[in-house]
């Protein structure tokens, strides 16, 4: 699995060639932006609602774990949204989670 900081959208589409296949955790209410959202459900990523807490955590390790087993790479931005170059956020629980819950082994990106 992938832990990557998210400063603009090149990673992500870096990442297409770089890790193929793939799948994102991400938040929900990005599947809602027409357009955008709707080519993003088309991907089939582990979307979240990140307001449940320990049950959006339960969600990324059940999906997270079946996407690993089927050979997908799981990519998660720790810092939950875009941080610019030199600044840093605190870091969310959800990558370490999968991460212990698949027994995975986690490729830092930076």
């Amino acid at each position: 699995m992938i832990l990557a900081k998210h400063q603009s959208a090149w990673e992500t589409m870096a990442f297409q060639l770089i890790f193929p296949p793939q799948d994102h955790v991400l938040k929900r209410e990005l599947l809602w932006i027409p357009f955008f959202g709707w080519g993003l459900a088309l991907m089939s990523p582990i979307a979240i609602d990140r307001s449940r807490g320990v049950a959006a955590l339960r969600a990324i390790a059940r999906r997270g774990c079946e996407r690993l087993a089927q050979g997908f790479w799981v990519i998660v931005f720790p810092e939950g949204t875009r941080v610019a170059p030199g600044e840093r956020r605190a870091y969310h629980l959800g990558g370490a989670w999968l991460a212990a819950a698949a027994q995975a082994p986690v490729v830092p990106v930076a």
